[in-house]
């Protein structure tokens, strides 16, 4: 029962991160935060604008419109393409691998959990699983603890050690958006180079 439910969670993680790189690679990951962040900030200098009264500052940023706009039409519809692959991996797990490779698969966690999606339902929450159950919640938990909160910042650290030579591209409207094309630095600055 232990190593079952030990290979269970491992093939959480691994679908985690699978999961994970293709959104970073296929559905661009970093390009749609990074665009959304630029419509953000467009969006609030021209609510800025728009509370100062600044005409000269909205007919600017009105010239602006149409490109954001046509940039968050274009990244819109990215994180589709990484479920394309995604979607139909999980569906084989969850319908025929899981079953078969755990038949008579049976946790009972110290905590309630939903096991259906109506929420509001005391009697959708349990605390037992199945394996099918069981690799559903342990995708979420690996997905966000593993995955988002600690993976991203271990790889941005590796990244930084492994290209020291390197800098990341800056986005100009916003120094802490994604930065997620490295470039070498200007020869001619011997500051960025030093750090």
């Amino acid at each position: 029962m232990r190593e079952a439910t030990l290979g269970l969670m491992a093939l959480s993680v691994v679908f985690a991160f699978f999961s994970y790189y293709l959104n970073k690679t296929l559905g661009k990951r970093d390009e749609v935060r990074a665009t959304q962040q630029k419509f953000n900030d467009h969006m609030k200098a021209m609510q800025d604008a728009l509370k100062r009264n600044d005409e000269a500052k909205i007919k600017e940023l009105q010239k602006r419109d149409k490109e954001l706009n046509d940039a968050m039409m274009q990244t819109m519809f990215l994180p589709f393409r990484s479920l394309i692959v995604i979607l139909p991996i999980y569906f084989a797990l969850y319908s025929y691998i899981l079953p078969a490779l755990f038949p008579n698969f049976s946790i009972t966690l110290p905590f309630s959990l939903p096991g259906r999606m109506d929420l509001w339902n005391p009697s959708a929450w349990r605390p037992t699983f199945g394996a099918r159950g069981f690799f559903i919640w342990s995708t979420v938990f690996a997905g966000l603890l593993v995955v988002e909160l600690l993976w991203t910042k271990v790889e941005a650290r590796v990244l930084a050690k492994l290209f020291k030579g390197f800098q990341p591209k800056t986005n100009s409207s916003n120094p802490n958006s994604p930065k997620p094309d490295l470039q070498k630095p200007d020869s001619g600055n011997d500051s960025q180079e030093k750090q």
